[in-house]
C-alpha cells in the first residue's frame, strides 16, 4: 500500500476526531500546544511540509501537538495530511517537539532511559532511532521483565546503569530469580531479603560514600552485586570499574550478535 498525501483544510471539530486515533503517540506538551495555538489564532501559521500523518490502521502517527492547537485555538487551518504511512517510519517523526527515546520507542521513561544508556555502551555515541530500535528489540524483553518485577524507582538502584547491568547477567546466563530478587531487594530497600553484598551496597549508599554520578562505577558495583557467586560478600570493593563496564558492554555486544558465548 503506497502512502497518499493532500493538503487539507482541518476544524477544531475534524481535529478532534482525529485525535482519539491517537493510540500510541507521545505525552501532549503543553508549551508546544500553546505556542502553536498562538500562531494559528494569529493568522501566523504557515503550511509547511510538516503536518499530520495516519498509518495503514488509520492510527495517528504525527501531528497531535498540530492537533490539539487546532482543538486549542478555535481556528481552521490547511496542513499537509498524508494516509497509510507505514509504522516503522514513526521513530524518525518529528512532531515539532524534539523526540526524545521515550518517545521513539513508545515505551515508558524507566525503560527507554535504560535502552538508551546500553545503545552508549554498545555504540560508544549518543543512539540514532535505528540504534534504539534495534537495541529493544534485542534486549526490551528481559528488560521489560526486571521492571515488571519491580516496577518502583528510586535514586540510584532502580537508575539505568543499574538495570543494565542486571540485564547482562540475566542475558549472560546467571541466576534470573537472584538477579530479579536483588534488584527488588535494594530498590525497595528490604533489608532482610537481601544477601550480603545487597546489605553492604545499601550500607555504602545511605552513608554517601558511593559515586552516584560515576556511571562506569555504577555499573562495576551492579556487576557485583547481581552476581550470584558473590553474594556473599560483606564489602563490594570496586579497584578496577572499567574491567566490569567492559564485561557488560561485551555481553550486550555479543547478545546483538546473536546467542551468547560468554559466561558470567
Amino acid at each position: 500500500m503506497s502512502m497518499k498525501h493532500m493538503v487539507m483544510s482541518v476544524s477544531p471539530a475534524l481535529a478532534e476526531e482525529w485525535l482519539k486515533m491517537n493510540t500510541n503517540n507521545r505525552k501532549k506538551r503543553p508549551s508546544t500546544v500553546k505556542k502553536y495555538a498562538r500562531a494559528m489564532r494569529d493568522g501566523a501559521w504557515k503550511l509547511t511540509h510538516q503536518g499530520i500523518a495516519f498509518d495503514e490502521d488509520n492510527r495517528l502517527l504525527d501531528g497531535q501537538h498540530r492537533l490539539e492547537a487546532i482543538v486549542q485555538s478555535g481556528a481552521t487551518v490547511e496542513m499537509l495530511v498524508c494516509f497509510d504511512v507505514s509504522r516503522d517510519v514513526f521513530a524518525f517523526i518529528d512532531d515539532g517537539a524534539i523526540r526524545n527515546s521515550a518517545d521513539r520507542l513508545g515505551k515508558d521513561k524507566n525503560h527507554s532511559e535504560a535502552i538508551r544508556f546500553a545503545c552508549r555502551m554498545i555504540f560508544g555515541r549518543e543512539p540514532t532511532p535505528t540504534d534504539l530500535i534495534e537495541v529493544d528489540g534485542h534486549i526490551g524483553d528481559t528488560l521489560a521483565d526486571l521492571i515488571a518485577f519491580c516496577p518502583t524507582s528510586v535514586k540510584y538502584f532502580s537508575c539505568a546503569a543499574m538495570k543494565v547491568s542486571a540485564v547482562a547477567h540475566i542475558l549472560a546466563g546467571s541466576d534470573e530469580r537472584y538477579v530479579l530478587e536483588t534488584y527488588r531487594s535494594l530498590v525497595l530497600s528490604d533489608l532482610s531479603s537481601m544477601s550480603p553484598s545487597g546489605v553492604a551496597l545499601t550500607t555504602q549508599f545511605l552513608k554517601n560514600t558511593l559515586h552516584t554520578n560515576d556511571l562506569r562505577d555504577t555499573v562495576a558495583r551492579g556487576v557485583t552485586v547481581f552476581d550470584s557467586a558473590r553474594k556473599n560478600n560483606v564489602k563490594i570493593i570496586i579497584k578496577d570499574p572499567d574491567t566490569n563496564y567492559s564485561w557488560v558492554r561485551d555481553v550486550l555486544r555479543s547478545e546483538m550478535r546473536g546467542p551468547l558465548a560468554l559466561a558470567a
